[in-house]
């Protein structure tokens, strides 16, 4: 990745010396996502927290059943809500 690409990332744990509020961090390339023109940083930086808050909520319903049932995520105008949507959706349902 290029010196001065514009990225978002997560840095997870609370056992760390340092955080994401530092102005530079070292962090694997893999970690990070490349942030589109267009996008504010500010608004970039939410989407790695929401969307492993996400993911997480999906993965923890487990796999999707076989009776085609459905997931209803109440309240997807949110952070968090807002992504499930766009979560896979075999990995809980539909």
């Amino acid at each position: 990745m290029p010196v001065g690409t514009r990225v978002a990332g997560f840095v997870g744990g609370f056992d760390r010396d340092f955080g994401s509020y530092a102005e530079q961090l070292v962090v694997p390339a893999a970690d990070l996502a490349v942030v589109p023109d267009g996008l504010d940083l500010v608004a970039a930086s939410t989407v790695p927290l929401n969307g492993l808050a996400a993911a997480q909520i999906v993965d923890l319903l487990g796999d999707a059943p076989t009776d085609r049932n459905r997931l209803l995520v109440t309240g997807a105008a949110g952070a968090v809500g807002g992504t499930s949507p766009r979560s896979p959706p075999t990995a809980a349902g539909r």
